[in-house]
């Protein structure tokens, strides 16, 4: 079974939505310039003491103006690097070259085949379908499809394939069109949606290392809120 894969306009380069924990989730904090607020210090404000000749010794104030420039240059400092690193970052995002994968059965989803760069065999996949891996091998993405058979809702077809404790699930969430879950597997963290349409359940299957769980979680959030039908 092979699908197709489109390359994604720019315009799709950035996360339509967050939401989901791991899946719907983390919220990324939001960059705001120091432009629009007035950071500055009271440059002039003059030492209440008296020199000799009767005028105001303004020393302190000196040095309490230099030291607050200082400061200020620090905090400018600061944000230009931040800027420099969220610019980095914004590169790093475009590298991994995001694409579509659509397959016979009208699954459609985004993926990054800069990281997902090898097809894997799929003679031997269950359920049937296709496979993508890193170079490494120590991450894997499983895509595939079939027929709702038994006319099952999400709920109930969590419960027949996975009929152990849900509370053994890190991550469990079931709607009326598709359920998200996730469970720590020894050092891997196994992720799959399904989305239930028309007949059909959509299904991908994400198997990545816990210990880069934060790394991963916009491309599994990205790949998740992606998947159609929906």
């Amino acid at each position: 079974m092979r699908g197709t894969v489109l390359t994604v306009s720019a315009a799709f380069s950035a996360m339509p939505e967050s939401q989901f924990a791991r899946v719907d989730g983390p919220m990324r904090p939001e960059m705001k310039g120091a432009h629009g607020a007035d950071v500055r210090p009271s440059w002039f404000q003059l030492a209440s003491g008296e020199t000799g000749s009767g005028n105001r010794d303004i020393t302190p104030c000196i040095e309490r103006s230099m030291a607050a420039k200082q400061v200020f240059g620090m905090i400018w400092c600061s944000l230009v690097t931040a800027g420099c690193l969220l610019s980095h970052a914004a590169v790093g995002q475009s590298d991994l070259q995001w694409t579509v994968f659509r397959n016979d059965q009208n699954t459609s989803v985004q993926y990054p085949k800069g990281v997902f760069s090898k097809e894997d065999d799929q003679s031997e996949v269950t359920p049937p379908g296709d496979v993508f891996t890193t170079l490494d091998g120590r991450a894997r993405l499983h895509i595939f499809a079939y027929r709702n058979d038994r006319n099952e809702t999400p709920r109930q077809h969590l419960a027949r394939v996975f009929p152990h404790d849900r509370r053994l699930l890190d991550y469990d969430r079931v709607t009326r069109k598709f359920f998200a879950v996730s469970e720590n597997k020894g050092d891997q963290i196994l992720y799959r949606r399904c989305n239930f349409s028309d007949g059909w359940i959509h299904c991908i299957d994400l198997d990545y290392p816990g210990r880069e769980e934060r790394a991963w979680d916009s491309i599994v959030t990205r790949i998740s809120l992606s998947l159609r039908p929906r």
